[in-house]
């Protein structure tokens, strides 16, 4: 089993990632990645991680496939997204919700008096346009995603593929996006209909063994074993009911022994 921090898992050349809250589901969505990584010893120039976007301000310059597919993701995330484009496609001028202004990118678009950008994608079909957008995104501080030339931008956008509340997210480090799309599909269709449930499961359970237990370590214990194959076997057997049950089981008799210990 290949080293594990924090959703990060590594295997040969390859690299994955996930916001998934069942940790003990098998390795198999894999990224390419390059330059020295702390836990593996393997150059890694990309750090994996998921940001929150709803309400934020989102500039993506770009009218076309690209654009759409990174408009539709920000969108659905809650972002308030402004499209700068001369041509936008009639699929992003029917979304709901997306800002739009057709218009040559203008620098002075980078620096508006009423907002600020929190991520800016340059997914236009012109490479000298992207690479202008991401460097007046650097010059006043902010990241940006070159849609056309992932390398040289700050950040990368995955494929990414959500199955119950588990998200799963590929990126070939920008070599190959069908290759990552593929990986993805691939590792969301190997996710079992008892990880699904418990990745539902799983979050309100940690809310009321946080507001039951103060140790951190009988926390991490319950997590552990909740989250484990038993549990898992559980669900497959029995269902949500059985589920609870077990859960009300390792509960009690964590708080038997926290009594019993006087924590």
């Amino acid at each position: 089993m290949p080293p594990t921090i924090e959703g990060v898992r590594h295997r040969g050349d390859f690299q994955a990632f996930s916001v998934s809250s069942q940790p003990n589901y098998p390795d198999g969505w894999l990224c390419r990645r390059a330059n020295n990584c702390y836990h593996c010893g393997v150059d890694c120039v990309f750090f994996p991680v998921f940001l929150r976007t709803e309400g934020k301000d989102v500039l993506v310059v770009g009218g076309g496939a690209v654009a759409l597919r990174k408009i539709t993701s920000l969108v659905a995330c809650g972002t308030r997204v402004l499209v700068v484009s001369p041509e936008i496609s009639r699929d992003i001028s029917e979304l709901s919700g997306v800002e739009l202004k057709n218009t040559r990118y203008d620098s002075s678009i980078m620096r508006p008096v009423d907002r600020r950008w929190w991520l800016v994608f340059a997914a236009t079909n012109n490479a000298d346009v992207n690479a202008a957008v991401c460097a007046d995104a650097r010059a006043v501080g902010i990241w940006a995603c070159n849609c056309g030339d992932p390398e040289t931008g700050d950040l990368l956008s995955p494929a990414t593929r959500v199955v119950g509340e588990i998200t799963l997210a590929v990126t070939t480090g920008g070599g190959s996006p069908g290759l990552a799309a593929r990986l993805a599909d691939q590792a969301a269709a190997g996710i079992s209909e008892s990880q699904k449930m418990l990745s539902g499961l799983l979050p309100q359970w940690r809310q009321l063994i946080r507001r039951s237990f103060d140790q951190q370590a009988t926390r991490r214990m319950l997590m552990r074993a909740l989250s484990g194959d038993e549990m898992l076997a559980t669900i497959k057997s029995g269902g949500r009911r059985a589920a609870a049950e077990y859960f009300d089981r390792l509960v009690a008799e964590a708080k038997l022994k926290t009594e019993r210990h006087g924590e």
